[in-house]
């Protein structure tokens, strides 16, 4: 052997357990790149960083081999990181073994996974050869793991600082209205979107549930329920970034610059508002609720309250759901991550009413959307064949009627939950609050593909809780067919003396697959109890 020859081998780097610590965010962050900014790789990055340093380096002291080490830490990762993958391609099975005990995917996955683990690290740590030129093949191939990421977030961010996604953050013409030295007589505002809030009659036609109680009870409490209320978009993000902004969905888009209507530019949208900029300067204090949904989460609002810890935030959750342990640790888990948002969220608006007013409160309450979390009474439920990993995102034929079945269930309690809400918010005021109720968009049991979408498809969709608490003579103001892009020009024309002219209030469709908004007006319009089929 030449000196040069041993000099190279000599100088055979390690760098493959570091690269596959990196490689799980990395891939997962570019497989949701519109969801996320780029920071919230940081903190998971640093972790897992640390983890596979610490474990190599004590691996490799006990072993006395450096790159016996590597391959175990970089095995390790790779197979634990692996673990949902393997098990959602798995057929979908449960054997009863004995009084109780099941095996299914999860179980199979976890031990094949433990074979492979013991299949590799047996001959690792008994081998008499120095593993260099396989460390360079490790090395090779994790370089190039890495880099397919890299590369895709790298176009993506590029792109994206070509393009302005902002809106204008000058005072606009309409907002002439004179700003008070002491806004403390100004009313508490509060926004609460009940993410896919059905409107009534679809629920009694499709449903079979009759949400009258509900609804007289609000009204009851003071409040104007729009019997004919739609929403003008189709999707969270276009309706929560169109009502924020008073603003339809693709007049914004036009406005902001973007190339279309993707989750990127109406994340900015809902983040950076109209509706937020006006009132703060009026002196409102602004509050937002974590979602657990990154697109609709207020971030600029002056007090985002949270309740997530490091296991709670969504792409940190996204990391979690790639192993094993939600499967070990049930508190973990996704319905009971998003049981536990839900009620913080709820019970987060009665405590909120006491805070300094006046104060612009924004709610994006998970439900009754899928996942189906609660029975009637708050139970826990998980109907997994309706929200199955790796499954079909809609429910089909077959799975209709469960699902309309653990929606109604659902939507009971969460109508209990409301109640106690609006309780609570009304006996907190000094100053008699505005309160909205409003669905984002309808429920899905009546659409198996969003491509192509049935008529009745569309109404269920299209229709929504539309209600409105808007006291000194607020409600006057409101009509049975308004949509959320015209809530806030009424109320900031009522208490606050803007003239914002009232937009014609139409419903727009945007298949999933298309870059382009379908007028459905006509197709949700006066469709009631049974109407126009």
């Amino acid at each position: 052997m030449t000196d040069e020859t041993r000099e190279t081998r000599e100088r055979t780097l390690v760098i493959h357990p570091l690269l596959f610590a990196v490689y799980p965010v990395l891939f997962l962050f570019s497989q949701n790149i519109r969801q996320f900014r780029l920071s919230v790789i940081l903190e998971p990055l640093g972790v897992l960083l640390v983890a596979a340093a610490v474990l190599w380096t004590v691996l490799g002291l006990v072993l006395r081999h450096a790159r016996k080490a590597a391959i175990i830490v970089s095995l390790s990762y790779l197979l634990f990181f692996s673990y949902e993958l393997i098990r959602n391609v798995l057929p979908q099975f449960t054997w009863v073994v004995w009084k109780g005990f099941n095996i299914g995917p999860g179980k199979v996955t976890v031990a094949g996974l433990g074979l492979v683990f013991l299949a590799v690290l047996v001959p690792t740590v008994l081998t008499k050869r120095d593993l260099r030129k396989l460390t360079r093949v490790i090395n090779g191939v994790a370089v190039v793991l890495v880099l397919l990421p890299v590369f895709s977030i790298m176009t993506f961010e590029l792109g994206s600082r070509q393009r302005n996604l902002k809106i204008s953050g000058e005072r606009p013409a309409w907002d002439n209205a004179p700003i008070p030295d002491d806004p403390s007589g100004f009313p508490d505002i509060y926004y609460i979107i009940c993410d896919a809030y059905t409107r009534d009659d679809i629920l009694r036609e499709y449903y079979g549930y009759d949400n009258r109680y509900f609804l007289e009870w609000l009204e009851q409490q003071g409040f104007y329920v729009a019997r004919e209320g739609c929403t003008n978009h189709n999707d969270t993000a276009l309706s929560l970034a169109a009502s924020l902004n008073m603003t339809p969905a693709p007049d914004l888009v036009e406005e902001m610059g973007a190339a279309c209507a993707d989750t990127a530019s109406m994340t900015e949208a809902i983040r950076n508002n109209r509706v937020m900029r006006f009132l703060k300067r009026r002196g409102y204090q602004t509050v937002a609720f974590w979602t657990s949904y990154v697109v609709t989460d207020m971030t600029y609002a002056d007090a985002f309250l949270t309740d997530v810890g490091w296991w709670g935030a969504e792409f940190k959750n996204g990391l979690l759901e790639m192993t094993p342990v939600v499967r070990v640790v049930k508190k973990l888990s996704r319905n009971e991550k998003r049981r536990r948002q839900i009620l913080s969220t709820l019970e987060g608006l009665k405590v909120v009413a006491s805070r300094r007013s006046p104060k612009f409160v924004y709610a994006h309450v998970m439900a009754p959307h899928r996942p189906f979390v609660f029975g009637p009474n708050g139970e826990p439920v998980d109907p997994p064949h309706l929200y199955p990993p790796g499954g079909p995102e809609w429910p089909g034929e077959k799975e209709r009627a469960d699902y309309q079945k653990f929606y109604a269930d659902q939507l009971t309690f969460l109508n209990k939950k409301l109640m106690e809400v609006v309780v609570g918010i009304k006996e907190n005021s000094t100053v008699p609050p505005i309160i909205v109720i409003q669905g984002d968009h309808g429920a899905c049991s009546l659409i198996p593909d969003f491509d192509h979408p049935t008529v009745e498809g569309l109404r269920e969709r299209m229709s929504i809780l539309n209600a409105y608490h808007l006291p000194s003579g607020g409600n006057e103001l409101l009509y049975p067919g308004i949509t959320p892009v015209n809530s806030f020009r009424v109320i900031f024309n009522h208490y606050f003396g803007t003239r914002l002219p009232l937009l014609e209030d139409r419903s727009t469709y945007k298949p999933p697959s298309h870059r382009h908004f379908v007028d459905v007006t006509d197709s949700v319009r006066g469709a009631r109890l049974g109407e126009g089929k």
